[in-house]
């Protein structure tokens, strides 16, 4: 992988974190929370980067057979889990902002992030 790939799934992995609230979402624990947040980050490499089971694995510290059974599980809870549904399509806009634009300054960032908030704040009061 590259190092601007690496930085892409930095900026990911933050961002999820920020949105489930989790510190480290590598820690070992079986908390709800963590968990899907570990899911949402596997089905992200998986889809969006083509990544291997193995190498999710070891950015994760876990076997394949684990990412497998995360990654399977999970399509079947965003079915049932809304909230959990939402966050993960968060997560997919999030992943096309950060790999699909350029490197922008922290500003720039920041007022396309507010743009987006004020477009979905739009959506809500309809």
């Amino acid at each position: 992988m590259t190092s601007k790939e690496l930085n892409q799934i930095s900026k990911i992995k933050t961002f999820i974190e920020q949105e489930m609230r989790v510190i480290d979402m590598f820690q070992k624990t079986r908390r709800r929370e963590y968990v899907d947040s570990r899911r949402i980050f596997f089905c992200v490499l998986r889809n969006k980067f083509l990544l291997t089971y193995q190498a999710i694995g070891d950015m994760a510290e876990r076997d394949h057979a684990t990412i497998i059974y995360a990654i399977k599980t999970f399509e079947n809870i965003i079915k049932i889990d809304k909230l959990l549904n939402i966050t993960y399509q968060k997560t997919l806009e999030e992943v096309e902002f950060i790999t699909s634009t350029p490197d922008f300054t922290r500003r720039e960032e920041i007022l396309y992030k507010i743009e987006k908030l004020n477009e979905e704040l739009l959506c809500l009061v309809d």
